[in-house]
């Protein structure tokens, strides 16, 4: 039986290199978004401050979140919109501070 030509194996072993980079992106990209998960998990309502679990508590018709621990307290932008109502040009400056560029 003779040999296949070298051009042949050239091609053949590119489609095999092909197919492991594909697989190995696959499993990178899966155990990224395990990773994520499992770090969403860990931080779930956690305090930034202290690291003890947060509860929601309603404040002036609104959720937040607040730590009994710490005493801190949790706001997400839309939460503070409701809070400071029509002061928009307020929360916006006040929202830049924290901005990182």
């Amino acid at each position: 039986m003779p040999k296949p030509p070298d051009t042949e194996k050239k091609y053949f072993g590119k489609i095999d290199a092909q197919k492991r980079r594909r697989i190995a992106d696959e499993k990178k990209t899966k155990e990224q978004l395990e990773e994520l998960k499992r770090l969403r998990c860990l931080h779930w309502h956690k305090c930034p401050e202290c690291g003890f679990d947060m509860e929601q508590a309603a404040f002036k018709g609104t959720s937040i979140l607040n730590c009994h621990h710490c005493g801190g307290a949790f706001l997400n932008s839309e939460t503070l919109d409701e809070l400071c109502g029509g002061e928009s040009r307020i929360v916006e400056t006040f929202l830049n501070i924290f901005k990182f560029k």
